[in-house]
């Protein structure tokens, strides 16, 4: 497909923004060149540098501009961004070139990479905005063209003989390569680098190490592949056109020991989650094996969503790396990628998502920040460092969200399992992470300051916190910061013991090497 084409597929982006003031930046031309946008045109006031703000989420990235005089060069290399040492493409989205008026007639046409289309648009008042589009072609792109595939396509690759070397890799629907799909996928490579791996990307928002490709989610590729692979291992609810066939094995690995009620144990906003429901039990349906890593949560997991097949208590691959003999040089490897000098204390905060932000269509409320950054900073900033990692399902009110020697934003981050790594301690409140980073054995803090409203109206717990935490449950900010503060925790030592009993007994660094003897050399 010609790019010229490319334009009438694409409406201008629906969005909010702010009112047309006076534009400090005044774009004359436009070009692509080796997947960079160059932007030329006349500097107006004094900003040498200009803010590219995803207009939905509120999201930043900040250019410098190349300026000489009263004229300014911009390039904005969005299909392949800086991000954690690696370099990803632009997320989709519609993104607003904040205080840039276009003052010439034409746009550039659109330009395309293998995962995305990019458009440059102006709106009435010539401010201007880059849509970030899949790059579906003409027969992928819409739900119309998206039902003919599944109808005829899909089922044609249905009838084809099953590829015993192919294995798709899916976590969490495409947004990562991560978690225990990662983990497997990296020791079955290492067993066997005969077979073809394909990971689903989403958005193209992840690299792969060499041995590996990615494909984009509901293109062709991806009907075939689900069509034909012999194993599929995900670990989430995948797309909802899959049926398995015979002769394929779905591997589901889930993400976590849950301490929050799941599938039909929570009885809080039924409504709300009766969607999820419906779709989860699909998939349940088609699941051979289903990763546990211990028994409280097999148990869990056979009752919540109505499971009776086999379950394989093998322990979290992804906790593997935890285990292994250079996890010490990994976490200091992880730090000097994010810049953290090595006699920083660095303090991880990961909370959960709170279900009652998400209202409607799946809008979400903003979420506030819990943890008072600036009295953190003011009490601990000189000795520690703070990364920030919200939920992938929260929006924040990212006020906290540059980073600034104290605050490290790690939202994005790739892996967390790499984080647990880097940290010296972990401030959560209700999420499963709790369950991973105690396999490291560093301490933990809980920040319950809403418990009563999320253990009865928001979500419900499988137990009593303050009963089993393996650490100190705080209520305020400020209580947070004095524990940081005094750094010690030995009135929890026993507690923390009992807690790796429980839900820890298989953490041995092994998980992986089980997985892959039970589905591949059984």
């Amino acid at each position: 497909m010609s790019v010229s084409s490319l334009r009438k597929l694409f409406r201008r982006p629906v969005a909010t923004q702010p009112p047309a003031t006076r534009q400090p930046f005044q774009a004359i031309a436009a070009t692509w060149r080796d997947g960079e946008l160059l932007i030329s045109g006349r500097l107006i006031g004094p900003r040498r540098r200009l803010v590219l703000q995803e207009i939905k989420s509120g999201r930043e990235h900040m250019f410098r501009l190349d300026v000489k005089r009263e004229d300014f060069t911009l390039r904005l290399p969005v299909t392949a961004l800086s991000s954690f040492g690696t370099a990803l493409p632009l997320t989709s989205g519609d993104w607003l070139l904040r205080g840039c008026r276009w003052i010439a007639d034409e746009l550039p046409e659109p330009h395309a990479d293998n995962m995305h289309v990019f458009t440059l648009h102006k709106d009435p008042e010539n401010r201007l905005t880059l849509s970030v589009r899949p790059n579906f072609s003409p027969e992928e792109r819409g739900s119309a063209a998206q039902a003919t595939l599944q109808r005829g396509f899909y089922e044609w690759h249905r009838g084809q003989s099953i590829r015993d070397d192919m294995i798709v890799f899916d976590s969490q629907r495409g947004k990562r390569y991560s978690c225990n799909p990662r983990a497997i996928f990296e020791e079955l490579r290492r067993r066997r680098p005969d077979l073809d791996f394909l990971w689903i990307s989403a958005d193209g928002q992840f690299s792969l190490p060499e041995g590996a490709r990615t494909i984009l989610k509901n293109s062709r590729e991806h009907y075939e592949a689900l069509a034909t692979a012999r194993v599929i291992v995900a670990n989430t609810v995948t797309v909802p056109w899959y049926r398995k066939r015979d002769g394929q094995t779905f591997l589901q690995t889930w993400h976590g020991t849950p301490l929050k009620t799941v599938g039909f144990d929570s009885t809080t906003l039924t409504e709300q989650r009766r969607p999820a429901l419906e779709r989860i039990s699909r998939d349940v349906a088609q699941w051979d094996i289903l990763i546990s890593p211990n028994p409280y949560t097999t148990q869990i997991m056979r009752r919540a969503y109505r499971y009776h097949g086999e379950v394989l208590e093998s322990g979290y691959p992804r906790n593997d790396l935890l285990k292994a003999p250079d996890a010490k040089e990994r976490g200091a490897a992880v730090r000097a990628g994010l810049g953290i000098e090595p006699d920083k204390r660095v303090v991880l905060y990961a909370p959960t998502w709170r279900d009652d932000l998400i209202i409607g269509d799946r809008r979400r409320r903003p979420y506030d920040l819990a943890l008072d950054v600036k009295t953190a900073r003011a009490a601990l900033g000189r000795d520690h460092v703070l990364l920030l990692r919200a939920h992938h399902h929260m929006a924040t009110d990212r006020a906290w969200r540059r980073n600034d020697g104290f605050v490290v934003d790690v939202t994005e981050y790739p892996d967390i399992t790499d984080l647990y790594l880097a940290a010296d301690v972990l401030i959560t409140d209700y999420s499963s992470v709790m369950f991973d980073f105690a396999v490291t054995g560093k301490p933990m803090l809980f920040f319950a300051y809403d418990l009563e409203h999320y253990r009865d109206t928001v979500r419900g717990l499988y137990f009593d916190l303050y009963a089993q935490a393996p650490g100190p449950v705080l209520r305020t900010s400020d209580e947070v910061v004095d524990a940081l503060g005094a750094e010690s925790y030995e009135g929890h030592r026993d507690a923390y013991a009992a807690f790796v009993k429980t839900y820890c007994p298989y953490d041995d660094g092994l998980a992986s090497a089980r997985v892959i003897e039970r589905t591949w050399e059984s």
